[in-house]
């Protein structure tokens, strides 16, 4: 059922390879939770989303994130 990891590396690999793309898929997801946390969205909701079962990992590195955006 669904797709595997392994084979969505394969496939962001390849267009990244034929579009010159210089972003990984750890960048996006990165993105994605400074996004959220800049949208107001809490920790907890966050960490659920992206997978972690306690939002203190989402907590430590919030400083790290927002401050990517000068925040």
């Amino acid at each position: 059922m669904g797709v595997s990891i392994l084979s969505l590396q394969n496939a962001w690999h390849t267009l990244r390879k034929r579009t010159e793309i210089f972003v990984r898929i750890h960048d996006l997801r990165h993105t994605f939770i400074t996004r959220m946390l800049l949208k107001g969205t809490s920790s907890s909701i966050v960490a659920r989303l992206v997978g972690h079962s306690t939002a203190r990992m989402i907590e430590t590195k919030q400083g790290t994130f927002t401050e990517d955006f000068g925040l």
